[in-house]
């Protein structure tokens, strides 16, 4: 009777590790793939302002950069995005690839937020959930949020955010 149960529970365990991995596999499909390592230059370089002659006022093209306080303080002419990423996270970097793949609007810069280390920031603007988006002002406060895990695309996120 002790050999038969122990089969039957290798058995299950056998199949709950199957089924685990079918699982994962399917709600997944790209979370073993190789995650790319891009650099805040690879991603805009700088360029000078752009203007027209009818034009005094500048508006800098769209960047994408890790958060930090540095470049949270220096982007103030921007609109600025926070973005809650986390490494491993698949929609996070779904969301990441296509921010990359699109052309930021002028006057945008969004903030690539480690959603792991930022604990005080996520408190403060109430982020429960990786690939949240917040839009915050000059002085850091914010001014509206959305979350894109069900649909991390950029045309989502500019959408949600209306820019």
């Amino acid at each position: 009777m002790k050999n038969v149960i122990k089969k039957v529970a290798i058995f299950a365990t056998i199949v709950l590790v199957v089924v685990g991995a079918i699982v994962i596999v399917a709600l997944y499909p790209n979370f073993f793939q190789p995650q790319k390592t891009y650099t805040p230059e690879a991603v805009q370089p700088n360029t000078p302002d752009r203007g027209t002659a009818k034009s005094a006022i500048k508006i800098k093209p769209g960047t994408y950069e890790t958060y930090s306080e540095d470049t949270f303080a220096k982007n103030t002419e921007a609109r600025r995005i926070l973005f809650f990423h986390a490494t491993w996270c698949p929609q996070c970097r779904q969301l990441d690839e296509d921010i990359r793949a699109n052309s930021l609007p002028d006057g945008i810069t969004i903030l690539k937020v480690d959603y792991d280390t930022a604990h005080e920031l996520r408190v403060k603007y109430g982020v429960t959930l990786q690939t949240t988006v917040v839009e915050v002002d000059k002085s850091g406060e914010k001014i509206k949020s959305a979350v894109v895990y069900a649909d991390p695309t950029f045309a989502n996120m500019s959408q949600q955010l209306a820019f």
